[in-house]
């Protein structure tokens, strides 16, 4: 596919999921807030690793607290700065990736919201975790969101499928999931999107892997890395999970730096 073609595609994608997810990235704002400070301090500097659109970004700076927003994506990357100047507001985002993001001031909290299933590597993750931990200021907080296997992961090829109504139209994604490995929870994703919007149709196919952690092996991770006061929540409920339950289609982990 030429340049031109994939970065429609990936603006259609863009465009399909802020429609699908604006509510939830919202609420993880709130949460995310909540989670800070027990509702009683704000968090004055907060990086968000994987910003995409700028979904939770953008809010975030609405309510008048800094962020600086890290995508590696350039079509996305584009379109988060196309929105933030509609907004009027002044984004530092950064086209990066995360591990060669550097700054010297450090952060009260950073976010990374499904982020680490697109890390296929555990050791790649450690290092993932470490930049966050070096990143943090002292009583920083570090959120970050995935997929629970044990809700998602089945035997063999599953499918899920995801609609949105436009005042103009439609949106239908199919995603087709694949195990590839089983011991490490690697899947093969094909995500199939239909929009249609004005009555003109638009079809999009793309394909990645991703890979499900475990929420025993992602505590293990953080507090190898230095990370204390690691609580998991279940699609934003407040109560942490205990050790014994799997509920939840998407986890939650809040972690400190002491």
């Amino acid at each position: 596919m030429e340049r031109t073609g994939i970065a429609k595609a990936h603006s259609t994608k863009a465009f399909f999921l802020d429609s699908c997810n604006r509510n939830a990235a919202k609420d993880e704002l709130d949460f995310y807030i909540e989670a800070f400070g027990h509702g009683k301090t704000l968090p004055k500097r907060t990086l968000e690793v994987g910003c995409g659109t700028g979904q939770f970004l953008l809010p975030l700076l609405e309510k008048g607290l800094q962020g600086i927003g890290v995508e590696k994506d350039d079509v996305m990357f584009e379109i988060l700065q196309k929105q933030a100047a509609n907004s009027g507001l002044l984004a530092d985002t950064r086209l990066s990736e995360f591990k060669d993001f550097h700054d010297p001031t450090g952060f009260d909290g950073i976010v990374a919201f499904h982020v680490i299933g697109h890390i296929l590597d555990s050791e790649v993750l450690r290092s993932f975790f470490r930049k966050a931990f070096d990143l943090l200021l002292p009583n920083g907080l570090f959120l970050f969101s995935y997929d629970n296997m044990f809700e998602s992961w089945k035997s063999k090829q599953w499918n899920l499928t995801t609609t949105h109504c436009f005042e103009d139209g439609f949106g239908r994604m199919e995603r087709s999931y694949t195990p590839k490995d089983r011991v490490e929870g690697v899947a093969a994703v094909q995500s199939f999107i239909t929009i249609g919007k004005s009555g003109v149709p638009q079809f999009i196919h793309d394909k990645q892997h991703i890979r499900f952690y475990t929420m025993t092996e992602l505590v293990l991770l953080l507090e190898e890395t230095g990370f204390s006061q690691i609580q998991t929540y279940a699609d934003l409920n407040g109560t942490p999970l205990g050790d014994e339950e799997m509920r939840g289609h998407v986890l939650y982990t809040t972690a400190r730096r002491p």
